[in-house]
């Protein structure tokens, strides 16, 4: 049995009778329901009251049953208007039509509905705010769902509210939550949310620099993983990638980057495979190839089409910018840094490392004065998190110094390198 009690179900037991039940009506086997993160033994488990699922879990499992949620998971029936309205606005969601999924999620939010419909509102106005890139409005929205139904732990709405402080620069906000749901997920033994939050929490955990507690996350998560799950390992694969180019390391990086890749190509996971280009045009850019590097953005752009979010082309203009810069094709990395600047939203580290391109970019055109201003809020912004691009961001400001005669100035710029160097040290 379960070492946990959940109260998004009302038994395992009963959870697994229900299951079995309507799998057998629609003439299923328990193959039929598996899916990435959930294999036909787990759902073997969840019929025998030996697993308590995920609310992910659930809703897939019902939607592959053709069943609600609050039945599979509690037995109720939801017949009320508010439970088909909130049905309605989450396929909306799925299906890319943002304008009626707000229409509808606003007016779930009224007072007159009850806190857990409301909650549920408010999560996916969430969800939408975090789609259109504004980090601040998801965060309140979604706080605001904890705040109206204190046992509502949706998954993904936890996911989208740990991403967006991160991407407001509260990592360690970040890191806390998806520590807390790691620790759940394990409790539970639900591998599919096992593997999300080691998977959350390691990337977590590398932006900020601890190389060591991402290490031993990453190498657990993979020992746990089925050889099965394709996505599940291309995620761990992506992460490890990420791991060893911000240590400088990118051979290995480039490796795990393909690995993760070759894996992404036999799907149809077409996000997941712009955002391994986008990795590896990154790791490329540190071995000094940046036509290359080009070549991997285009492709991924080709990949990221409508998917992904001003944020994730942010990420691809960042890479264009640094590739056109080592090209030495200053006008256009300019235009192209401008335009990625412009996501005032973004993460801060993203914008500290397009700003320090706008900086180098004026740099070899001459103008100092510009590059100056620049380097100084690029490297405002990198202190957030201090990563290797601090680092990089302060010796460049150092050499520009010299260049232009500041000894007092280059020397500071050195020694600050120096100890943000040495700080990222003692992290590894």
């Amino acid at each position: 049995m379960p070492r946990q009690t959940s109260q998004h179900v009302d038994s395992a037991l009963e959870v697994g009778k229900r299951l079995r039940s309507a799998r057998r009506q629609r003439g299923l086997t328990q193959r039929d329901l598996a899916f990435p993160g959930c294999t036909a033994a787990h759902v073997s488990r969840i019929e025998a009251g030996s697993r308590i699922p995920s609310l992910q879990v659930i809703r897939a499992l019902a939607r592959q049953l053709d069943v609600s949620e609050a039945w599979l998971a509690r037995g109720e029936e939801e017949h009320d208007d508010a439970h088909q309205l909130l049905r309605d606005a989450d396929l909306a969601l799925r299906l890319d039509n943002p304008e009626e999924a707000e229409r509808l999620y606003l007016h779930l939010g009224t007072a007159d509905q009850a806190p857990r419909v409301r909650a549920q509102a408010a999560a996916g106005l969430g969800q939408l705010a975090f789609l259109r890139d504004d980090p601040r409005a998801a965060v309140a929205s979604l706080e605001q769902a904890r705040e109206l139904d204190p046992d509502f732990e949706d998954p993904a709405a936890v996911e989208t509210l740990g991403r967006a402080y991160a991407m407001l620069g509260q990592e360690e906000v970040a890191i806390g939550l998806f520590r807390r749901f790691l620790a759940s997920a394990e409790e539970r033994e639900d591998a599919v949310e096992r593997l999300r939050f080691s998977v959350l929490l390691a990337n977590a955990q590398i932006d900020v620099g601890h190389f060591t507690e991402a290490a031993d996350l990453i190498g657990r998560a993979i020992a746990a993983t089925s050889a099965d799950d394709a996505l599940g390992l291309a995620r761990l694969f992506w992460t490890q990638s990420r791991f060893h180019a911000l240590r400088s390391e990118p051979e290995t990086a480039a490796e795990y980057a393909r690995r993760a890749l070759a894996l992404l190509e036999l799907g149809e996971h077409t996000l997941y495979q712009a955002r391994a280009y986008q990795v590896l045009a990154h790791i490329e850019l540190d071995s000094g190839n940046a036509a290359e590097a080009l070549l991997l953005i285009e492709k991924g752009r080709q990949r990221l089409g409508t998917l992904g979010t001003p944020y994730d082309e942010a990420k691809f203009a960042i890479e264009e910018a640094r590739a056109l810069v080592a090209l030495g094709r200053l006008d256009e990395a300019t235009a192209v840094a401008r335009r990625s600047g412009a996501f005032e939203n973004g993460h801060p580290v993203d914008r500290g490392r397009c700003y320090a391109e706008l900086a180098s970019a004026y740099a070899q055109q001459g103008e100092s004065a510009q590059a100056l201003e620049l380097y100084e809020l690029a490297i405002g912004l990198l202190e957030a998190s201090p990563s290797r691009y601090l680092v990089e961001a302060l010796v460049q400001l150092a050499e520009l110094h010299e260049r232009l005669g500041h000894e007092r100035e280059a020397l500071a710029a050195y020694k600050r390198a120096a100890g943000a160097r040495l700080r990222l040290g003692t992290r590894a």
